[in-house]
């Protein structure tokens, strides 16, 4: 990768005990509308919680991406929360 392409994703780069860098996207969180909506049913919320994190990071972001255009955040939302309520995971490969 190029100098101008490190410095474009810096923010999610740490160097390693090896002196390498390496990718690191933190602490997960979830915003508290998003939470509030996962948590209001606990059967979608026990679902949740039994995700793994990368399925989960991935479809919070999906979500979060739309966060300017209401109605596409809501509809994705609403599907998330949809899906999850099965138990069912979407939109990846298994």
């Amino acid at each position: 990768m190029t100098e101008a392409g490190i410095q474009s994703v810096r923010r999610w780069l740490e160097t390693d005990e090896k002196g390498e860098l390496r990718v690191s996207f933190g602490e997960f969180q979830l915003a508290p509308d998003i939470e509030d909506a996962l948590r209001s049913n606990p059967e979608v919320w026990e679902h949740y919680q039994q995700f793994d994190e990368q399925y989960r990071r991935l479809r919070i972001a999906f979500i979060e991406e739309a966060r300017s255009r209401p109605d596409f955040f809501r509809t994705r939302l609403e599907y998330f929360l949809k899906m999850t309520a099965k138990g069912k995971r979407y939109g990846m490969e298994l």
